[in-house]
């Protein structure tokens, strides 16, 4: 590469960059040093990224905000940067983030998983999984049972890589090894435990326990290795009345054995083959508790649990709902139509609506888990549709005749003329978004002329003029809100409506509010006729 182009002694006008000493032979601020010529696309090297032949600050993001929608839209154009690069995709063997990255692992608080096909970076809800060695396998290799001395090294273990045994000696202690009893209270540490590879054996508890509270949170044992080479889940000679393993939806491999457990109840009531992996898996469940002794203390699944059974006595322990469920607990039904914090159902599991949405008395509240400004000025509006509803009745009755005529004003409005001539705009586009239905349930006749543009206090005389009466101007609530908007932002800020933009502003808010109104009635907009 020639000297001439990387010249560093530049005319004052450069930024420190150039290729000769003109004013004309400025480098562009994106090169890092040097240029051929005065765009980005000239840079020798790039200040921060390269996209393709062009030196950017950033590369193309990967979502647009979208102004019409109020939603993000995928940027076709978007890329990844990669190194000082930006990317249509990245390597293989490389992950990507939130923000668009192309990195070599997660971050602490993120865990890979792939999407699509590409393999990306997501947060994890609570605990990130964190893989510990079983009892018998690496720092435990010579340890008969979890105990005083190893339990903590299974803190915010969410994978266990083998076995899990809890065997009487870890409450006794043990003056050979010097290793003091468990604390039962440290068995909570265990509650991080989602995954067991291998098998889980329990044959000691604290007599204080009814339930395994501990592995309250496992999910799947995957029977990979097995007690005796049979079992992968072994509960022998407890005290225990229930299981109370409620998250547990896979045994992979591997029987289970159930056994010895005088005060143990529910565990017949399991529908264990749909836990299992394969066909040949089977239970021994015997010299537990009796079926009719656990009846008579009512010892019994909770009524909101299916037929599928149960892990313990509360809505907390059913394999699966007779009805829907909120978080882990079964309920009879969701807070849809009333009682708080309103729902929505999805996959019958109640589903709380934003905070940002108002409940709706006897309706819907909310349809989904996304809030965004549609739903806030949306709920908004409908929060204030009886008020204006209300305040059209009353000025009807208030109407001294049909028409502008009967209005009190007399037809007189000495609102500006923009401001008086929109809400006939308004009106058209409102009467044109609803369905044919109810456009003819309230339209006038064909032959009728409609007033241009009434004053707005006379809306509703007008209104009853054109022989909609009294439940047609109910349809008028919604534009009644938007108006209202508009007023108070143009009475609160009445001291500064001699600056344009503020003007601007609270036209923009009607504008914006009008939009949401837009998308309350059923059916798509057809071509405007105004």
């Amino acid at each position: 590469m020639s000297l001439s182009m990387t010249k560093v002694i530049c005319a004052q006008q450069c930024s420190g960059r150039c290729r000769g000493r003109s004013p004309s032979d400025c480098c562009h601020n994106q090169c890092a040093a040097g240029c051929t010529g005065p765009r980005e696309s000239d840079c020798l090297v790039c200040r921060k990224f390269r996209d393709e032949a062009t030196c950017k600050d950033t590369c193309p993001p990967l979502m647009l905000y979208n102004p019409t929608t109020y939603q993000m839209d995928v940027n076709p154009e978007g890329k990844y940067s990669f190194g000082a690069t930006c990317v249509k995709k990245c390597p293989r063997n490389y992950v990507v983030t939130d923000h668009g990255s192309c990195v070599r692992a997660c971050s602490s608080d993120s865990y890979e998983v792939e999407e699509d096909g590409v393999r990306k970076c997501k947060k994890c809800e609570g605990p990130c999984r964190k893989v510990c060695n079983g009892i018998g396998i690496g720092e435990f290799k010579d340890t008969l049972s979890i105990n005083a001395t190893n339990i903590k090294h299974f803190k915010n273990c969410t994978s266990i890589s083998g076995d899990l045994h809890i065997l009487p000696v870890a409450f006794r202690g043990d003056s050979f090894t010097r290793t003091l009893p468990l604390d039962p209270k440290e068995l909570d540490i265990l509650k991080t435990v989602k995954e067991i590879t291998g098998f889980l054996l329990i044959q000691a508890w604290p007599e204080n326990r009814t339930d395994l509270h501990a592995f309250e949170n496992l999910e799947i044992i995957r029977g990979r290795t097995k007690q005796h080479g049979q079992f992968s889940l072994a509960v022998v000679g407890l005290d225990i009345t229930s299981l109370g393993l409620r998250s547990l939806k896979e045994i992979s491999d591997g029987d289970v054995i159930i056994s010895g457990n005088q005060k143990l109840c529910y565990a017949n009531t399991i529908n264990w083959k749909k836990l299992f992996g394969t066909s040949s898996q089977k239970t021994k469940i015997i010299n537990n508790k009796d079926e009719k002794g656990c009846k008579a203390i009512g010892h019994v699944c909770h009524p909101l649990c299916s037929s599928e059974g149960c892990w313990g006595p509360e809505p907390k322990d059913c394999v699966s709902c007779r009805n829907v469920s909120r978080g882990k607990e079964c309920v009879e039904k969701c807070n849809v139509l009333q009682g708080e914090p309103r729902e929505f159902v999805e996959n019958s599991e109640c589903i709380q609506c934003h905070p940002e949405c108002l409940p709706q008395a006897m309706n819907v509240t909310c349809t989904g888990r996304v809030r965004s400004t549609f739903d806030v000025i949306h709920s908004y509006v409908l929060g204030r549709r009886l008020p204006c509803r209300k305040k059209h009745l009353k000025l009807l009755k208030n109407c001294a005749g049909p028409g502008l005529e009967g209005c009190a004003t007399n037809g007189n409005d000495p609102t500006p003329y923009g401001q008086r001539y929109f809400p006939a705009f308004l009106i058209a586009l409102y009467i044109d978004r609803l369905s044919p239905a109810d456009r003819a349930s309230i339209a006038p006749p064909a032959q009728t002329t409609l007033p241009i543009a009434p004053p707005l206090p006379c809306l509703p005389c007008w209104c009853a003029s054109v022989g909609w009466g009294e439940a047609g101007c109910e349809h008028w609530d919604l534009l009644c809100v938007a108006l209202e908007l508009h007023a108070q932002c143009l009475s609160l800020h009445g001291a500064c409506l001699r600056r344009l933009w503020l003007h601007e502003f609270c036209w923009s808010l009607l504008l914006a509010s009008l939009l949401f109104i837009l998308a309350d009635p059923v059916g798509p907009i057809s071509e405007l006729q105004v």
